[in-house]
């Protein structure tokens, strides 16, 4: 019974088993090593309809050898390009050179305190938050300390009519909250500015 839970063609096959053991004969001794099932093709019998030959994944090599040289044909040139900087330094001197992100990179140098106005996910404004900014990315992420978030929440109340019945009515209550750090998503975020 062991002999047919060590074969990979026998249907009471152990694959456990057979890691644990180490004495597993396979069924293509020969066979190459696979990174993706799809390379596995080449092992299926030539009558299978999903099988390819050994010829046709070898031009598919080929076009990806050729594929990655002109990467790093590219990646060298970026290189040259920039003086032989590393993408770090490449990356500051983007920030650097203007517009928004410059401004945030000088807030995060700085220290500065920013003022974001906020919404909800209805889409309306929900309140702002004034804070250190600390880290933000590019999809305008904010991370901030010791914030002050002034927002409204949206309550159900009940008020009387003028005929002595009760009906429930939205109102927004204003709200005050201090929080040591906030990360805001950059989706949520309407206006960003100095803080005054």
């Amino acid at each position: 019974m062991e002999s047919s839970q060590l074969d990979p063609r026998s249907p009471y096959f152990d694959p456990l088993l057979a890691l644990r053991s180490g004495r597993v004969s396979l069924p293509v001794p020969d066979a190459k090593p696979r990174d993706h099932i799809l390379k596995c093709r080449t092992l299926l019998p030539p009558s299978h309809p999903l099988a390819i030959s050994t010829a046709e994944e070898s031009v598919g090599v080929e076009r990806g050898t050729a594929r990655l040289d002109k990467h790093r044909t590219a990646a060298v040139m970026f290189g040259q390009r920039d003086g032989n900087k590393d993408i770090m330094s490449t990356m500051m001197d983007q920030l650097n050179s203007g517009g928004p992100f410059s401004w945030l990179h000088s807030k995060v140098a700085g220290g500065g305190r920013v003022r974001v106005v906020t919404r909800h996910r209805r889409g309306g404004v929900r309140g702002e938050a004034i804070g250190k900014l600390v880290a933000f990315d590019r999809h305008m992420n904010l991370v901030l300390r010791d914030v002050q978030e002034t927002y409204c929440v949206r309550l159900m109340v009940d008020k009387q009519t003028d005929q002595g019945g009760h009906v429930r009515r939205p109102i927004l209550d204003k709200r005050r909250r201090t929080l040591p750090n906030v990360l805001l998503t950059g989706r949520s975020i309407v206006l960003l500015s100095d803080s005054l």
